[in-house]
C-alpha cells in the first residue's frame, strides 16, 4: 500500500517532469529501494532518513 508520503511524492514527480528513476539517482539509492520507500515496505531510521531528504529535494 503507498504511503501519504508517496503519493505526495509521485504526484511532485509528475508535476517536474521527473521519473522515480531520476530522483533515485539524484540522493543516491536504486530505484527499487525508492519504490520499497514510497510503498512503507522499509521504515526503519535509516529509511526515515532517505525518505526526509527526498521530500527535501522536491520542495515539499
Amino acid at each position: 500500500m503507498i504511503t501519504e508520503d508517496g503519493i505526495l511524492v509521485r504526484v511532485q514527480l509528475a508535476k517536474s517532469g521527473m521519473t522515480q528513476q531520476d530522483l533515485a539517482k539524484s540522493i543516491g539509492i536504486t530505484p527499487s529501494y525508492l519504490s520499497d520507500l514510497l510503498r512503507g515496505k522499509k521504515n526503519g531510521p535509516k529509511a526515515q532518513e532517505k525518505v526526509k531528504l527526498i521530500m527535501k529535494s522536491l520542495g515539499l
